[in-house]
């Protein structure tokens, strides 16, 4: 297992919950950053950016769930043989 990519993915999953985090405490934080409304004042735009990050939260976690799964996969269980 990978450390880099462990750290890499649970990085991207906590920058990814932060951001839901932000866009549902204060959604027009994206007019605010840009200078721009994309949606009109609708919502849909950060809908969607939540909807966005909580994949990319969700698939980070998952893919460092699954290399741990392999990770302990590949230790041989210890025994115990007396002489």
């Amino acid at each position: 297992m990978s450390r880099r990519l462990v750290v890499a993915e649970l990085t991207a999953a906590g920058i990814a919950s932060l951001m839901v985090a932000v866009t549902v405490a204060k959604p027009c934080w994206i007019e605010f950053v840009f200078h721009t409304d994309p949606d009109n004042r609708s919502g849909l735009f950060e809908i969607l950016i939540v909807g966005g990050l909580t994949a990319v939260g969700a698939g980070a976690s998952l893919a460092v769930r699954a290399q741990r799964h392999r990770a302990d996969s590949d230790v041989e269980p210890a025994t115990c043989e007396d002489d």
